[in-house]
């Protein structure tokens, strides 16, 4: 049975063939193509939309080809037939995709919206991949696959049945929506809602990603709502700086409930502002890994660091604790209680930014600090047979600038903003995609 997991693959790895064999007839006309505008069948209840514009992103790809010269190893490795063979899937590659999101009662039903070139393959191919949780549907070249997430599956056929439904007749979403908000997107997103978390929420979405030569930018705004309004401190700028006000729910939980095993009993986080350096392995034997990071903390609650502090250097597991530092093994850090809310813990000593510069999300500096690893020993050696930290590695190694923010304006907006930029002669297009590869475990 030909599973969803297997179906993105050929659907990957034709994409790719794409780009070798067709761009040619397409840049020369010669490829006959029939348009169906399936982005008129995008639901008008849809809760989001991505926009990706395959054409585009197939040019500037054969671009930085025929300028490098070569295909990167990884995308040939990608590309090699399996002993099963692929089926033709008759769909139009190079037309765009439309990916949206549908609301549904405790679980998420996602759609992909095609352009249909050949109705039988079509339909032949995704018969093999029946199955719970997916449908799918075609007619007049607009095709349509639903999957389905979540504990209470609907049948294939009761899926399908809901994607003939929609594709019976175009609907009246708003197009607009997709308006891009930087010239020339490869890829254009809009969601009506995201909800971070309980104290804040991001509404009507816009966000554009554009790629050229060595630069990936995106851009984009929203309405933000926030029912707490602080201003905080910020530390100066060192390194990897990293500034936020968005800590997820779920890394929250798991920083609280790893801070409580080592004896501090953290509350709920609401912003960090730091300087990531490098890790290293940690002195203790409760932490494998003990990252070089300067932080200024805010919580939720009022929290003294200094009375969790002193139980710990009375059971030993501190030492040398004083009014501004105490040690881990031989590794000195400096503790400041800012106010009830807020403290700083860091190899360094504390240091305030005097600039004005309080954001909802900053990243500045060189991404690459992620990556060093001092007297990593076992710890790195284990991370070298890891497909995802070699692909990061490659990835991060070879950017060299990068800025990322959320800023708020006037009234309830906000922009959103990200730029990465690589080294000469790297293609972001290229790196972007090995990465997504390597992450994806191929």
């Amino acid at each position: 049975m030909l599973k969803r997991k297997k179906i993105v693959r050929i659907l990957s790895a034709l994409v790719l063939i794409a780009l070798l064999w067709v761009v040619f007839l397409v840049i020369q006309g010669l490829f006959e193509r029939k348009i169906s505008h399936h982005e008129l069948f995008i639901p008008e209840n849809a809760e989001s939309v991505l926009e990706i514009k395959s054409e585009a992103l197939v040019r500037t790809f054969v671009e930085d080809i025929l300028a490098e010269g070569a295909l990167d190893e990884s995308f040939n490795n990608y590309v090699k037939p399996s002993e099963e063979g692929v089926e033709p899937l008759g769909i139009d590659f190079l037309s765009n995709c439309y990916i949206f999101t549908l609301p549904a009662e405790n679980d998420v039903i996602t759609g992909v919206l095609i352009n249909v070139l050949n109705e039988n393959q079509f339909k032949i191919a995704m018969d093999q991949g029946i199955e719970s949780g997916f449908g799918c549907a075609v007619q007049d070249g607009v095709g349509l696959m639903l999957f389905q997430s979540g504990s209470n599956l609907k049948s294939s056929k009761e899926l399908s049945f809901d994607a003939q439904k929609m594709i019976k007749k175009q609907t009246k979403f708003d197009l607009a929506l997709l308006k891009p908000t930087l010239e020339d997107s490869k890829v254009n997103y809009w969601t009506k809602q995201y909800i971070f978390n309980e104290r804040k929420t991001f509404r009507n979405v816009h966000l554009s990603m554009t790629v050229e030569g060595n630069e990936l930018n995106l851009k984009g705004d929203a309405s933000f709502v926030s029912s707490v309004t602080r201003s905080y401190p910020v530390l100066e700028q060192k390194d990897l700086s990293i500034q936020t006000q968005f800590i997820p729910n779920r890394l929250n939980e798991l920083w609280m409930r790893n801070m409580e095993n080592l004896g501090l009993p953290f509350p709920k986080l609401t912003y960090v502002s730091g300087n990531y350096h490098y890790s290293e392995p940690a002195p203790i034997s409760d932490m494998k890994v003990l990252p070089n990071f300067d932080g200024i903390y805010a919580f939720e609650k009022n929290f003294q660091i200094r009375i969790p502090l002193i139980a710990l250097a009375a059971s030993k597991k501190i030492n040398s604790l004083n009014l501004q530092s105490f040690k881990i093994g031989d590794k000195k850090i400096y503790y400041k209680q800012i106010d009830q809310k807020t403290i700083y813990l860091g190899q360094s000593p504390y240091k305030a930014s005097t600039k004005e510069q309080n954001a909802l999300l900053q990243v500045d500096g060189d991404l690459k600090q992620l990556l060093e690893i001092r007297n990593g020993g076992i710890v790195e050696r284990f991370l070298q047979y890891s497909p995802e930290y070699n692909a990061a590695k490659r990835f991060l190694s070879n950017i060299q600038s990068s800025n990322f923010y959320i800023k708020e304006k006037e009234g309830d907006k906000v922009d959103l903003l990200g730029e990465i930029t690589f080294e000469d002669g790297k293609s972001a297009l290229n790196e972007t995609t090995v990465l997504l590869m390597g992450l994806g475990g191929v």
